[in-house]
């Protein structure tokens, strides 16, 4: 099913449409581009707004893939339960217990809707952007100075 929903995404996207692919529900939403067409049919769903720690935790969550509540308070540096509560209790996180692991621990994923509010219709798509953006391949950025013939390096920074 996900490669069908991967063959169909350039027709989909021509109408508007992305199929958002979170490894266990595909669903249909409405690209920006589309949005005011599909607003005169029916009133769109508003777009939450998220607070800088919930931004945080939906990245950490989204870049592992999977992640326990020690895996989000490790890399937030705080304690995470109220955050990841109030994702899963707006349909931007899946909370299940690994009934396999020790202490059974709440496992945590993105959910289609998380995945559309960052952008991605997959969850692949997502991490891979996660990746690129803590290990850009490009050259680093330079600061430009003031605008001058043939100057070094050097002279681009300032020095």
């Amino acid at each position: 099913m996900r490669t069908a929903v991967t063959q169909l995404a350039d027709r989909l996207a021509a109408v508007g449409v992305a199929a958002v692919d979170d490894g266990v529900t595909i669903e249909l939403t409405v690209l920006a581009h589309a949005a005011q067409a599909v607003e005169r049919i029916r009133p769109l769903e508003a777009v939450p707004t998220l607070t800088t720690e919930a931004v945080m935790t939906l990245v950490i969550v989204g870049h592992l893939g999977e992640a326990t509540r020690r895996d989000v308070d490790e890399r937030r540096g705080a304690d995470s339960a109220s955050v990841l509560d109030r994702l899963a209790a707006r349909g931007l996180l899946t909370q299940r217990t690994d009934q396999a692991a020790t202490g059974r621990p709440n496992t945590y994923r993105l959910t289609t809707r998380a995945l559309t509010l960052v952008g991605h219709s997959t969850p692949e798509s997502f991490q891979a952007w996660c990746r690129q953006q803590m290990n850009p391949t490009d050259q680093p950025a330079r600061v430009p100075g003031p605008a001058s013939t043939d100057s070094g390096p050097d002279d681009e920074l300032g020095s």
